[in-house]
């Protein structure tokens, strides 16, 4: 379920990243760099920490797969609809 929802995800976002892109919302790459010397002021040492492995269920992670091809995602005012419709009981 959560392979199928990130890709529906990816590309509702690739789609707000054309839109975004073309209506002069480009001040992340100034706010990047204002994070990043915030941080050498505070002169902290972040760093990545790696976690176990997991075991997962081939037959949770295939149902979890076809709820998530299922679920309608809104995107919201003014947004295009979602191909799929929820399930009804």
């Amino acid at each position: 379920m959560v392979a199928s929802i990130a890709h529906r995800l990816v590309a509702i976002k690739a789609s707000r990243d054309q839109v975004n892109e073309s209506t002069g919302r480009g001040l992340v790459v100034l706010k990047t760099s204002v994070v990043d010397a915030e941080f050498g002021k505070l002169d902290l040492k972040l760093r990545t920490q790696r976690s176990g492995g997991r075991m997962v269920s081939m037959t949770a992670y295939e149902a979890g797969g076809a709820a998530g091809a299922s679920l309608a995602i809104n995107p919201g005012v003014g947004g295009s609809q979602s191909r799929t419709s929820p399930k009804r009981s």
